[in-house]
């Protein structure tokens, strides 16, 4: 017999056993243990091994906060969590970006506040992401403040270089960014797709409009580049306030090579907001509110209604379910 006490890294160890008659017959066998790589008090990981294959298991606060140490690590969360005090962005700006797998798991994550006066540049559970995937998980009950000079989303402030947000939603929280905002994600840059996403109850305010600059504020983001794509997501707003607002995004470039994309998408129109987009532009060329192809309003009291959601699959092997008595779809990965 014996005690395994502290295992550094996943790995293997040989146990060699004797018959306890004294004959002397022995044998071995190698087990495999996967070992905690940091303390679990501190937020270390008891489980997996940071890669797709084994992503490391995200069950506490401290778990989730520890991602800032691997932030090209893969992960997947295993409960809900209610998380308490001020938030740090995982992947705080463009030096230390998260550029890992992500998965929620059908999981929440509960009152994420970050306050003015924490100063964050990137303000949202993400930071900054770049080539990363992000998946199934859902921000309820949030507050979040950019520095003043930066920009805001509930999941994710700056989505860059093809990452992939992707089965996720935010629901009843606040997002006040100074340059784009967004109830999920607060832009996205260089590529990159919001994927079968919803944002309901999100109060979402940019600056209004100066003689230096445009602000913009979305249900779902708040400014996407060039390259960029939005498909199968829906919103029901809260107050969406800025220099350009849109029930979907609060602005897009529309008129290069490689324009903002939107598909299937869908905006409850009679919350305040009446367009999709809040601006298009392209260069020094800008045009107004606009509902871009792939996208549609209607009113709210229609969301319960499966067949106004045309090409989404609502089948039990798609993204999406609506249950009865729901008041809009809500994705097949959490709890129904």
């Amino acid at each position: 017999t014996g005690t395994v006490t502290a295992v550094g890294q996943s790995g293997t160890i040989t146990v060699k056993a004797a018959a306890k008659d004294g004959s002397g017959v022995t044998a071995s066998k190698t087990v495999t243990i996967e070992g905690c790589e940091h303390a679990l008090a501190a937020g270390g990981y008891g489980g997996g091994a940071g890669t797709a294959a084994k992503p490391w298991k995200v069950s506490s606060q401290a778990q989730l906060a520890h991602v800032n140490s691997h932030l090209a690590a893969s992960f997947i969360q295993t409960k809900d969590l209610s998380l308490s005090g001020d938030w740090t962005p995982i992947g705080g700006n463009s030096l230390t970006v998260f550029s890992g797998i992500y998965d929620g798991g059908g999981h929440l994550v509960k009152n994420l506040f970050i306050p003015r006066s924490a100063q964050v540049n990137h303000a949202g559970l993400f930071g900054y992401i770049n080539s990363a995937t992000i998946r199934k998980i859902g921000v309820t009950n949030f507050t979040v403040y950019d520095s003043g000079s930066g920009l805001a989303g509930g999941l994710v402030a700056n989505s860059d270089s093809g990452s992939l947000v992707e089965q996720c939603y935010v629901e009843n929280g606040t997002v006040v960014g100074t340059y784009h905002a967004g109830g999920l994600v607060g832009q996205q840059i260089n590529g990159g797709e919001i994927r079968d996403c919803y944002s309901v109850g999100a109060n979402v305010t940019a600056p209004a409009a100066t003689s230096t600059g445009t602000y913009d504020a979305g249900a779902i983001e708040g400014m996407s580049f060039a390259g960029s794509k939005v498909t199968r997501c829906f919103a029901i707003p809260g107050t969406i306030s800025g220099g350009e607002r849109g029930g979907i995004s609060g602005g897009t470039e529309y008129a290069t090579s490689t324009p903002t994309t939107f598909s299937l998408c869908y905006f409850a129109d009679d919350m305040g907001v009446a367009y999709a987009v809040g601006r298009g532009w392209s260069g020094s060329s800008q045009i107004g509110a606009f509902n871009p192809p792939g996208t549609a309003g209607m009113a709210s009291s229609l969301f319960s209604d499966a067949t106004k959601f045309a090409g989404w699959n609502f089948a039990s092997t798609g993204a999406w379910s609506m249950s009865a008595g729901s008041s809009h779809p809500t994705l097949r990965a959490f709890p129904q």
